[in-house]
């Protein structure tokens, strides 16, 4: 998987959604996900962000948004990666687990599906199986414990 914009893409064009490695999740999803593209100067918006890349909103349970430090919460997986980084968050925000239960409607019984990252959770939910995304082991630790979520 690549995390640059593909070679379709004009250089001095902004990027599309169709533009980034979304591989396995269905247009259905990405539009129900509520996923977009951020770009200067407008990527800061109700999120609190200053980066480029694939915005992934997060939202509870029930379809509310996720509110962490006064701003609705989100992830980006960068249009540039920095080193090992691929995805950024607001500064001083916490962890948070990436649903995909409330896109799906399922009733809470079942299986459910924890696996590393937004996309993958996404991926899954396309098949129609009920996933969260967890941003990782590291990213649930702060100040060397486990955080709530």
């Amino acid at each position: 998987m690549t995390n640059s914009i593909n070679n379709s893409a004009e250089q001095n064009a902004p990027p599309a959604i169709s533009d980034f490695d979304l591989a396995g999740i269905s247009e259905e999803l990405i539009k129900s996900a509520k996923l977009e593209v951020a770009t200067q100067p407008n990527a800061s918006g109700e999120y609190g962000l200053k980066e480029e890349g694939v915005l992934f909103p997060y939202f509870t349970a029930y379809g509310d948004p996720v509110h962490d430090d006064g701003y609705d919460f989100a992830r980006i997986r960068l249009l540039r990666s920095r080193g090992d980084q691929k995805y950024s968050q607001r500064r001083n925000t916490g962890a948070h687990s990436y649903l995909t239960l409330w896109i799906l409607g399922h009733e809470r019984n079942g299986c459910l599906y924890l696996i590393e990252g937004e996309k993958k959770a996404l991926a899954l939910a396309s098949e129609g199986l009920a996933a969260v995304g967890l941003p990782g082991f590291y990213g649930y630790r702060s100040n060397g414990f486990l955080t709530p979520d």
